[in-house]
């Protein structure tokens, strides 16, 4: 596959709840509620543990095992590396487990192929932190 065929790709870190160390059964039928539908491809999805003293110990998505839809199967990329979940590490409290997901947003692969059916190209694209958008719209008011 090539960076042309793709759409956006995204990262996400959840929190779970304190003493859950499993994905939440809710949280799993919406990704597979978001993979049928189309909108979004998984490439990668880990279950990670950050323990105060040992730092983090990770699952890899076939470990995880019954807790996940069937949908992701023979999908995933496992493209997370060990440095990008040291980078990641900070945001997990310690003695809290997460799920670390890394999505493809297929829906969008419809206007970038517009796009170059058109002759023009997708040049660049970002993020926005929620963060700004809602300081933004709170300064707006």
């Amino acid at each position: 596959m090539h960076a042309a065929d793709m759409g956006p790709i995204d990262y996400l870190v959840i929190e779970l709840a304190p003493v859950t160390e499993e994905l939440p059964t809710r949280i799993g039928e919406t990704l597979a509620r978001m993979i049928a539908s189309g909108m979004v491809r998984i490439l990668d999805l880990l279950l990670v543990h950050h323990d105060r003293d040992t730092g983090l110990s990770v699952r890899e998505y076939e470990d995880v095992g019954a807790t996940l839809p069937a949908e992701l199967g023979g999908s995933l990329a496992e493209i997370l590396a060990l440095e990008d979940l040291d980078n990641l590490a900070p945001a997990i409290e310690p003695g809290r487990s997460a799920a670390i997901l890394v999505w493809e947003y297929v829906c969008a692969r419809q206007l970038i192929d517009a796009a170059a059916a058109s002759d023009a190209q997708l040049v660049a694209q970002g993020r926005i932190p929620l963060r700004a958008i809602v300081s933004s719209l709170s300064c707006d008011e």
